[in-house]
């Protein structure tokens, strides 16, 4: 796409980037994405996270009346916040549909709705609920990391010209996050870069044009080749062996230490389940849900049986913090007393 010419490079530019006179290196870029959903004048507003989701999104909030139209789409119990009821919102079957939900926090209980839609049941399905939040704008962070075809110092490049540029970009990963950001309406292909005045011009390719494009000593012209997602956290996960007294059985759990897992989904949810092995017992007791794993909150005492779900078009499963997501591994008979499995068992029926 472009030939670098000239030698002249004696001095360091104040980046990291300047140890790299010419080749290929990858860099991570924080790409933020705006999703607009449109804004009303009224009503409080409050940001939150949204961890099923990696967004940030603006909240209003509304009292139910006749002055508001709410269309009810859905309710959910053992919802554990209001964060968890937007994830739902937007993760769920109906997110095509909700633009809005109510949240009970003594209950619990999660309403999907859709704002700006008549509704003449509201009043009878909203009564456990005092308001109710309209889902305004939402910011996704998300983590890229990039092959970038880079050279520094003077030189020239064919084929390549300037469209926009960009004042006080403090650094060269930036600005080639504003040109990853605008890529599909600008085209920007790659950036040139000023380590000095820190402006960012956004490069697209013109194959009619023969002259060279000049690069500055203390200059950079980056090439985006390939970007690939990274997941904001590296995962962590473990093996874990866990016995489950009741069935006389001991299991391998595979523990997924992320904010948000693929390809599952709950389903059933069980509340005053007092352990992670009464929460696993469960699961393996109701086979016929096709139950392949749990997810266990130790704090609220949820239990949730998860399956597997192939076709959830992209949508994650969230996991919050201090939250237990695991897949039983393996399970096998148990050496332990049979006196005190009896035991056991006797309790749990006389209870």
């Amino acid at each position: 796409m472009y030939s670098p010419e000239g030698e002249k490079f004696n001095r360091i530019i104040p980046d990291a980037i300047s140890v790299t006179r010419f080749g290929k290196i990858k860099l991570t870029l924080l790409v933020v994405l705006l999703l607009s959903i449109g804004k009303q004048t009224n009503g409080q507003e409050l940001l939150l996270q949204i961890p099923a989701t990696s967004e940030e999104c603006y909240l209003r909030s509304f009292l139910f009346s006749d002055e508001w139209p709410v269309l009810y789409l859905g309710e959910e119990n053992g919802m554990p916040s209001l964060e968890n009821c937007v994830g739902h919102c937007k993760t769920s079957t109906m997110s095509d549909l909700c633009t809005a939900v109510a949240y009970a926090e003594d209950t619990r209980k999660c309403m999907l709705l859709r704002f700006g839609f008549e509704d003449e049941n509201i009043g009878a399905v909203s009564a456990g609920y005092q308001s109710f939040y309209v889902i305004e704008d939402c910011y996704r962070a998300l983590e890229l990391t990039c092959e970038v075809e880079i050279t520094v110092g003077e030189g020239s490049a064919r084929g390549v010209k300037s469209v926009e540029i960009r004042t006080d970009v403090p650094s060269l990963e930036q600005c080639l996050t504003v040109c990853k950001v605008f890529e599909e309406t600008t085209l920007c292909m790659g950036v040139h870069y000023s380590f000095l005045e820190h402006t960012c011009k956004l490069m697209v390719s013109d194959a009619q044009l023969r002259s060279g494009y000049k690069i500055g000593p203390d200059e950079s012209l980056a090439v985006l080749k390939s970007c690939v997602e990274r997941p904001t956290e590296e995962s962590r996960n473990h093996t874990i062996l866990i016995e489950l007294p009741i069935l006389s059985e001991s299991c391998e759990l595979d523990v997924i230490e992320q904010a948000r897992v693929g390809g599952v989904e709950s389903v059933s949810l069980h509340e005053g389940v007092e352990s992670l092995s009464a929460c696993v017992t469960l699961c393996k007791l109701l086979e016929s849900q096709a139950c392949v794993g749990v997810h266990y909150a130790h704090w609220s005492e949820i239990c949730n049986l998860i399956a597997r779900e192939e076709n959830n078009h992209g949508l994650y499963y969230p996991v919050g913090e201090n939250e237990i997501f695991a897949f039983i591994k393996t399970c096998r008979t148990s050496k332990l007393n049979a006196c005190f499995i009896y035991s056991t068992l006797l309790y749990s029926v006389s209870a």
